[in-house]
């Protein structure tokens, strides 16, 4: 896909931005922080200025390969509707440029776009306890400290032009996450721009595309478990990649000093048909009229509403399974005989695949997920097909099995809170009758949550766990197998919190294994 762009299409674009949108871009387009600071300080100050046209300008008459950027920084901060004016497929772009994984990036700043989701992330309080934080240390440092009435952006941009931070190295940014108790999101940055440690500079570990300080073991296990211990086992691990480093990369785990795994420990996957993955998608439901399978339909008579944001995963995970080299099909709004069938259908189909995967997102209960006519489907009776014997040609393969779904109606508590978030939801009924899990060779199960709890799912931005997966899926690619890529999801998801019922609420997912071998996801194509 060609990017072709004017300069009076970019003074179109630039005057249906928002103020906070046309920072945002800012902040990834422009390379020199000093110039990016003074610019959006007058814009904000009230002077009328065309800063992104100005921008363009100045690009054109360099004769930079200006409009890529353009396209891509209005991708990340998700304004499609104005691209799609000009006539851009978002679909197209998605593809592309992956504006919502942090670690890939084509013509952006890598460093800027991590920076920017974490700018995004950040609530007001959280923003103001960094900033007071950095004030803090600056002081003790005789670094000048600058106060802006708003944006993030703004400081990180102001840190830049003192030294308080760098492009390659944000460790006083780290010891402030830190200090925050924000774990994960430092460890999340980390895999962008490693640690610096003091008097040694990082090695380069060509054939695992890892950055390495000599004599710093790379731990190849991670402890399961959604504990801080088991997200800050990645905190040693100094991986910095981009989209190009991991489509260059074409070995897995392999280090010096890292534990050896043999062949015969690992499952073995063919680079030309790495596996095979379903994504059942289930957004609007209806309730079965058909008496004959009343007994199927959540109790209580509890009407299953649409779900919102789910648009968002199915989008996210086909990217993330097509970067990997995966088959993919993804089916709409199935009926629980429909969902059965589909499932079918695909795994008498394989034949050189290596894996298959299966995605299901739904509303869901304790052991059952359901179709669009709200009728449940048994997750031990979907397990059991993937598992069963008479299907030779999956025998011996992994299957995993990833279901985005309540397993009851409840949200765990964490504390009480003022206000309630009405963008996020849960994708469930009502209570159901635990089924314990048979243990079947060679299959993966990953659940959203723990039984008798609710999963959590945004309107807008689609599910966390999902969403979080996805990410963990292409950051973590080179250096861990599935299962401790899952670990780190789990770590993820539990930092995340919701206002529900005047109460500060979250989510466990869990997983269950009977893998006999390490499965390890190939390396990111182009």
């Amino acid at each position: 896909m060609s990017i072709k762009l004017t300069l009076d299409q970019v003074l179109s674009i630039e005057d249906q931005l928002d103020l906070y949108e046309k920072v945002s871009i800012v902040y990834l387009l422009y390379d020199d922080p000093k110039t990016a600071l003074q610019e959006l300080s007058s814009l904000i100050g009230g002077e009328q200025i065309k800063i992104l046209y100005n921008w363009a300008i100045h690009q054109n008459l360099s004769g930079n390969k200006w409009q890529e950027k353009f396209v891509e920084a209005i991708c990340i901060i998700q304004n499609y509707q104005v691209l799609k004016f000009l006539g851009f497929s978002r679909h197209d772009l998605r593809m592309r440029f992956l504006p919502h994984h942090q670690s890939t990036f084509l013509y952006v700043n890598k460093s800027r776009k991590a920076l920017y989701f974490l700018c995004e992330l950040f609530l007001p309080h959280e923003v103001e306890a960094l900033v007071s934080l950095a004030s803090s240390d600056m002081a003790r440092k005789n670094v000048p400290f600058k106060r802006f009435n708003s944006y993030l952006e703004l400081y990180f941009l102001d840190w830049e032009v003192s030294g308080y931070i760098k492009q390659n190295n944000w460790n006083n940014l780290y010891v402030i996450l830190k200090q925050m108790e924000e774990f994960d999101r430092c460890d999340n940055l980390k895999e962008i721009v490693p640690v610096v440690p003091e008097n040694q500079s990082p090695v380069r570990d060509q054939r695992i595309g890892v950055s390495r300080v000599k004599n710093k073991t790379v731990d190849a296990s991670v402890s399961s478990g959604p504990s801080k211990k088991a997200v800050n086992v990645f905190e040693d691990i100094l991986n910095s990649k981009s989209l190009l480093d991991m489509v260059s990369n074409e070995s897995s785990i392999s280090a010096d000093n890292a534990v050896y795994i043999s062949d015969e420990n690992k499952y073995q996957i063919d680079p030309k048909n790495p596996g095979f993955c379903l994504i059942i998608n289930q957004e609007n439901f209806y309730t079965e009229i058909d008496e004959k399978l009343q007994h199927l339909l959540p109790s209580g008579g509890h009407k299953l509403e649409p779900r919102d944001g789910t648009q968002q995963d199915k989008e996210k995970l086909e990217e993330t399974f097509k970067l990997f080299g995966f088959k993919t099909k993804t089916v709409d709004n199935l009926t629980h005989d429909q969902i059965i069938e589909k499932i079918d259908e695909v795994i008498r189909g394989i034949d050189k695949e290596s894996s298959l995967f299966v995605c299901i997102m739904s509303h869901g209960n304790e052991g059952v997920v359901y179709g669009v006519n709200s009728c449940q489907v048994k997750i031990t009776k979907i397990q059991d097909m993937l598992c069963s014997t008479k299907r030779t040609k999956l025998l011996g393969k992994p299957k995993v099995l990833i279901l985005q779904s309540c397993q009851g109606t409840i949200c765990q508590k964490l504390s009480p809170v003022e206000e309630d978030d009405d963008e996020i939801v849960t994708d469930g009924p009502s209570a159901f009758t635990h089924e314990a899990v048979f243990p079947l060779a060679d299959l993966f199960t990953f659940w959203a949550t723990v039984p008798g709890y609710g999963a959590i799912r945004h309107k807008k931005t689609g599910s966390w766990f999902i969403q979080s997966l996805c990410d963990k899926m292409i950051q973590l690619c080179n250096q861990y197998h599935f299962e401790d890529i899952c670990t780190s999801v789990i770590g993820d998801v539990t930092r995340k919190t919701w206002r529900r019922d005047n109460f500060e609420v979250g989510m466990v997912p869990i997983k269950h294994s009977t893998l006999r071998k390490l499965l390890y996801l190939q390396p990111i194509r182009a």
